[in-house]
This record gives structure tokens, sequence and C-alpha cells, in this order.
């Protein structure tokens, strides 16, 4: 659908403008493709991960063990220091019998992981090359070799290669052949609502329109962005879901925008956005949600950006602000349960905003009872900052060096900026009203 310099135009279908052709098609195998990679790989991290509910019962049948063996001793000294201490030498026993289950089970899944090492994931019998022809082959040899790929990085990764070469191989040739569902060039005071679009390149796609409003669209399942615009100024985004898309939402070389109440849901993918703010200034995001993205707000060179009462649930990135992303008031937002709420490359100097926002992570403390933690959080861990420079140290995610690390950096700064910090963080969840109940 092309529109072109109209007086003012209202796109208003009430249906669905799904592609039939390869476009349509395309969206619906690369969400199957997707579900089915996911299936196939779920998981992946437990290959080493030890069940801290399984390792905790032997501990405590150790502990049991352990003690009845000290009954005889009890009139020794060694007994006495076990026995008759009171409670703290019990927890210690335990404690100890825990750690020591969690290293034995660890030794003996690291010992697997060694052992698959060996297997001829991509034998040359079947073929010198990868290629599309080829692929079905090397998945089906790999999901037959004698080991559960969540029990192996190896594995798991050949498999996640083969499947995502596949999909990818099929998108690309799809995105190629398909077109945007709604097109709109050198438009002005539009109204574009109550559509729904999937299946296609871009779900809508604007450039030089301005003072238009879109509402009330869905822009689910497209092969790249369910939104994408540039050189396009005040303009309204409101109460829009963008589902599933390539790459999320793309938002570029624009200012004066208001985005309002809209949802941004499972855009999941290596170079995949909730939203994408690349050059945009003197614009308002707020009251949307931000649920299961890769990274759900990534900010380069927005300036003056007021991001306010949004919610980002359950991201892997909350927000990655550059260093070029400038004058940034970020208040009274919600951060539940992403494994990194702040990400930035910059390490002297913040000069956004954090204030009055709530951290799910959040340990402070509330002494006077006025809603505001009296110690500062920083939002900002090092092992986000190292991932920038490493991606491949993602598999030391939630180790107890991790941990450590992030525990001394929020102690004493040195590769994040000293003053990236909320003052006054909040320590109860902001009500947005305007976005509905997900938590």
């Amino acid at each position: 659908m092309l529109v072109k310099k109209p007086e003012s135009p209202v796109i208003d279908t009430s249906v669905d403008v799904s592609s039939s052709s390869g476009g349509g098609t395309s969206g619906r195998s690369s969400s199957s493709s997707r579900g089915n990679k996911k299936h196939a790989s779920s998981g992946w991290a437990d290959g080493t991960e030890v069940s801290l509910s399984k390792s905790g019962l032997i501990a405590i049948g150790a502990s049991v063990v352990f003690i009845v063996l000290m009954f005889p001793l009890k009139d020794y000294y060694l007994g006495e220091l076990f026995l008759k201490r009171g409670w703290v030498p019990f927890a210690l026993v335990f404690l100890m019998s825990w750690s020591a289950t969690i290293l034995i089970l660890k030794y003996f899944k690291l010992a697997k992981q060694k052992d698959s090492m060996l297997f001829d994931t991509l034998p040359t019998d079947i073929s010198e090359e990868i290629s599309e022809k080829t692929v079905p082959k090397f998945i089906e040899h790999v999901s037959n070799l004698p080991v559960d790929p969540r029990e192996s990085f190896l594995v798991n990764r050949v498999l996640r290669g083969l499947e995502h070469f596949s999909v990818l191989k099929s998108s690309a040739e799809k995105e190629m052949n398909s077109a945007n569902a709604i097109h709109a060039w050198h438009s002005k005071d539009m109204t574009i609502k109550n559509n729904r679009v999937s299946g296609h390149r871009d779900g809508l796609y604007f450039e030089f329109c301005d003072n238009s409003v879109i509402e009330n669209n869905h822009s689910k399942g497209n092969l790249r962005y369910g939104l994408h615009f540039m050189f396009s100024n005040f303009n309204e985004y409101r109460n829009n879901t963008f589902e599933e898309n390539g790459a999320g939402v793309a938002v570029m070389y624009s200012d004066n925008i208001e985005m309002v109440g809209n949802k941004f849901v499972n855009n999941w993918g290596s170079t995949s956005f909730g939203l994408l703010l690349k050059e945009i200034k003197d614009s308002k995001i707020h009251n949307n949600l931000f649920y299961g993205n890769t990274k759900a707000i990534y900010g380069e060179s927005a300036i003056r950006i007021n991001i306010y009462n949004n919610d980002f649930v359950k991201n892997g990135w909350a927000m990655q602000m550059m260093s070029s992303s400038e004058l940034d008031t970020i208040t009274y937002n919600n951060f539940i349960g992403n494994t990194f709420n702040i990400s930035t490359n910059q390490n002297a100097r913040n000069y956004n905003l954090y204030e009055n926002n709530y951290w799910s992570d959040y340990s402070g403390y509330d002494l006077d009872k006025d809603g505001i933690g009296d110690v500062p959080h920083r939002p900002v861990k090092f092992f986000s900052q190292v991932l920038g420079f490493t991606p491949e140290a993602i598999i030391l995610l939630r180790s107890f060096f991790i941990e450590l690390l992030n525990f001394i950096e929020n102690i004493v700064p040195v590769l994040t900026p000293d003053n990236l910090k909320d003052v006054k963080p909040m320590v109860k969840k902001i009500d947005n009203d305007s976005v509905p109940r997900h938590i």
C-alpha cells in the first residue's frame, strides 16, 4: 500500500493486512522456525548448571550422615565442636556439604562437556560445505548424536547455528520478494489506525511524513521492522502493538515524536530491538510496555528524550544508551526482571538523568518510609560492560565470579560512569495506569 502526498488521509481498514504471497507465508514460516529452534535448543544453559534443589537434598543427607558419625566422638573435642556448640556447627556442616555437592555435580557436568567435544558434528562425508540443500542433513545428523543438546554447549551451538542459517537463508530470500504492508512517503496530516499487518517486510513504513497520528494498529511477525520511519517529525504513535517482528521497531532521523500506550513485545534476536532510536531528538516516550525483547530501547544519538512511566519487563537489556545519547530524562519507570537494566559505552561521565525509577534488583532501604530509597541505585552492571567488548562471555552469566565482580564495581566504579545512578530509587512498583496489567 503506497500513500503519496494526500490532503488529509485516514487509513482505517479494521481488517488484517497479511501477506498471502511470499511475504505472508514467510512471516508464518519464520515464526514456526523460531519456535522449533527454541524447542530444540531450550535449556541450553543447563549444560553446566546444577539444580539447587537436587544438590540441597543431597547436602541434607550428607549432613545427617556426618552428624551421626560424630555421635561416637561426642565426648571428645572433635565431637564437641559439632554437637555441643549450638545450631551454628549444624548450619556450617550443611553449607559445606551443599558447596561440595555443587562442585562435584558441576565436575561431572563439565566432564560431559569435554566428552561431547569428541563428536564429529559436521562430518565432511555429508558435504564439505553448508548450504541450503545440506542443512537438513546436518541437522538430522546432529540431532541423532548420542547426547542431549541441552547438555552440551558445542552440540547445542552447532544445532542452533544450523537452524539459524536455515531461517536466515529463507527469510532473506523472502524479504527480497516482499513489500511493506503500509508504505507512506512525503505525506502529511495522516491518521492511520485499526490495521492488523503481518508477514511483510516492514509492517508500517513512513518516510518524510509529518503531523500524523498512528494508533491502534497491530504489527506482528513481519520480516524486518514492525514499524520503521525516518525523517518524519511531529508524529504521535498511540496504543499500537509491535510483536515478534524480525528487527522490532526503528525510529530514525526524526524529532518531536510522542509514543504513548504502545506495546513492544517479544521482538527477540541478535539484531532485534523493542525500539531503536537513532538520531532522534526532543521526543517523549511514556506509558509503554516493553516485554520480552532482546533490547527494549537502544539509543544512539538520542538527544533530549523524555522517557517516563514505562514498564520494562523481562527483557535482555531494558535500555542500552550509547555515549552519543545526551540530555535524556529517564524517570518513573518500572524495571522488573530484566537481565540487564541499563548498559552504556560511557566510562567517564554520564549526561542523562535517571531518577525516581523502580528497580526490582534494588537492595537498599527506606528508613523514613517516604517511598524513596535512602541509598542510590547503580543500574549498570560490570558484566554488561564486559559483554560490550566480549559477547561470548555470556556463558558466565549468573556465575558467582561475575556476581562478585558486579558487587565490587558497584562499590568502586571503574568501567561505569560514577554519576550514572538513580539517587531517588522508588522502593515500590510504580502504578502506570495507561499500561494494561501484565505482571
